[in-house]
């Protein structure tokens, strides 16, 4: 039986790494992350070259030593691997841990895979039963959920290492199955909907009335392109950063395309998109910052590194810098220029989460620079995509790296009413209560008038469908359901009824969603012409994607009154 080491549990952390290993570039960035890291904790001793490092966890006043000679032995055996380029590639990953979350969670995430990579004789095919029998039945659950984690996790960051797909499947199993081992004071992954909403709405408003000649827009240019180019297309952090100068590509028409840092997969594996199209009004912005900075001199990345001054100018824009920028933009633009309150690091004057139990902040956790490869892939996913789709897209070698997002996706649909509501309330007047009186609101909110002059009374509201052929099981739900002034304002309780009925109908969708997913995984699997070969299935996505359409334009109109008639009959 595998025994639990003196680690932490891993269940604040998923499956997701915001890197992926590319020789020059991992190195260089690894280099540069610990570097930072030893800066940030003098008592550490973190020399990429060296094969032991020496960790100071400082919440406990003590070290701990990561010891990659453990590795080292471990690939020996196994001449399919390069034992020194394998171990460079560990420290790498290491390091990138190291600068996610935290060097206490990166020793904890080290010393499991290590586990895992002796237990499957580096995961060997033929251990493949023997390992499933060890972890499910010889193994706590809690350990199972770990081991999964971290393997995982470093699987993310090195597909190579499971290239044929063989071990994936299974630790995703385990580690769905095991979600309950979660403790309950586990951080959310995600920062709260409102806040990220907010950041989207500050986003919008900062740069439309910032002036493209100022040294503020080149220097908070990065934030900009990447908000809007990850909340398109899922890319990783380092991708974004390393995106090449001569990235930009114009065809005809002023169509622009974009190069992205991607290599082209054996035909056994998910063909990722390396080029995509753009808007024309991002290709526009881009085309501006280069002329901008067309007197720098010139850097390897599209982005250029000088704008952020630290203690080295290099050729390329990195991910430290980038982190370190959104940093600055939270502290100077969220905080400084909107107001917004969030906890800062007294040292570094950085901002940090907001833990504790009933914060007292505006911002409680501050988005991180992979959250919106996140939040592009929930959002693909609630768009009615296929698997394979999102994969090529997001750059993932196998569709089952999409299946540690599925229990994101009831808050990407949070995000969703939220935005919904926005839209709704453009119109209105920016007060703490809505006027009933008003006419304007009065037409698009309560009477909302129908083509149909038909009006077929029901328990609560009317139907103008004269044929009455409902699309949705609940009225409220339905594009042809009014409801009169006098039962909005009265019948506030029945209301509320609809409201919550509404929301088990979005979960429901949901959960289909979700099993359509996992279906399309287990043909995929065998088969990567699935997407192309099943219509019914496609067409199955589609009809799911409509009706979520439908239920969430309802919800927020249903939550949008509620909210603001409460209001109301308090201020009365």
């Amino acid at each position: 039986m595998i025994k639990e080491k003196a680690t932490i549990h891993l269940s604040e952390l998923h499956a997701f790494n915001e890197e992926e290993y590319t020789d020059e570039y991992s190195l260089t960035l690894a280099k540069e992350m610990l570097e930072k890291e030893q800066e940030n904790s003098p008592f550490s001793h973190l020399a990429f070259e060296e094969d032991t490092w020496e960790l100071y966890i400082e919440s406990q006043g003590s070290s701990r030593k990561i010891k990659f000679e453990e590795v080292s032995k471990l690939v020996r055996f196994h001449p399919q691997f390069d034992e020194t380029k394998f171990v460079l590639i560990i420290k790498c990953w290491v390091a990138s841990l190291i600068h996610q979350f935290s060097i206490n969670y990166a020793d904890s995430m080290f010393r499991y895979l290590v586990q895992f990579l002796d237990l499957s004789k580096m995961l060997d095919s033929s251990m493949l039963k023997e390992v499933e029998f060890v972890l499910t039945k010889k193994t706590s659950q809690r350990i199972q959920y770990d081991m999964a984690l971290s393997t995982l996790n470093f699987i993310e960051y090195y597909p190579f290492l499971d290239k044929d797909n063989r071990y994936g499947p299974l630790l995703f199993d385990i580690k769905e199955a095991n979600q309950g081992n979660k403790r309950d004071d586990a951080q959310r992954d995600l920062p709260p909907t409102k806040e990220v909403h907010l950041f989207h709405w500050i986003m919008r408003d900062y740069f439309k009335g910032l002036d493209r000649k100022s040294e503020e827009y080149l220097l908070y240019f990065p934030i900009y392109l990447w908000w809007n180019l990850t909340m398109l297309i899922p890319l990783r952090p380092c991708e974004f950063c390393t995106i090449k100068r001569n990235a930009l590509i114009e065809e005809k028409d002023h169509q622009y395309y974009i190069k992205l840092p991607r290599e082209k997969q054996p035909k056994n594996r998910v063909q990722v998109v390396d080029k995509i199209k753009i808007p024309f009004h991002m290709a526009k912005e881009i085309l501006h910052y280069q002329n901008r900075i067309s007197d720098f001199y010139p850097a390897d990345t599209l982005l250029h590194p000088s704008l952020v001054k630290t203690k080295k100018d290099k050729l390329s824009y990195t991910t430290t810098r980038h982190h370190y920028l959104l940093q600055l933009f939270y502290r100077d633009v969220v905080g400084g220029k909107y107001g917004l309150t969030m906890l800062m690091d007294k040292k570094k004057n950085i901002p940090i989460p907001d833990t504790r139990e009933k914060p007292l902040v505006d911002i409680t956790k501050p988005i991180a620079t992979g959250d919106t490869r996140h939040f592009s892939m929930l959002n693909l996913m609630r768009q009615g995509y296929h698997p394979l789709e999102i994969a090529r897209l997001a750059g993932h070698t196998s569709i089952y790296s999409q299946q540690g997002y599925y229990s994101h996706l009831e808050y990407w649909v949070d995000t969703e009413v939220l935005q919904l509501m926005e839209r709704l309330s453009a119109d209105l007047e920016s007060s703490d209560t809505v006027d009933f009186d008003n006419d304007d609101f009065k037409t698009q909110f309560i009477f909302n008038p129908s083509t149909s002059l038909d009006k077929i009374p029901l328990d609560l509201g009317y139907c103008t469908d004269p044929t009455q052929n409902c699309p949705v099981e609940d009225h409220f739900a339905c594009p042809h359901y009014r409801l009169t002034e006098y039962e909005y304002m009265n019948r506030q309780s029945e209301i509320e009824k609809a409201y919550k009925r509404s929301n088990t109908h979005i979960k429901h969708l949901l959960s289909v969603l979700t099993n359509l997913q996992k279906i399309a995984q287990k043909h995929t699997d065998a088969d990567y012409e699935f997407s192309d070969n099943d219509v019914l299935y496609n067409k199955d996505l589609i009809e799911i994607k409509k009706q979520l359409d439908v239920a969430l334009h309802w919800h927020s109109r249903v939550q949008h009154h509620f909210t603001h008639s409460k209001k109301y009959k308090k201020k009365r």
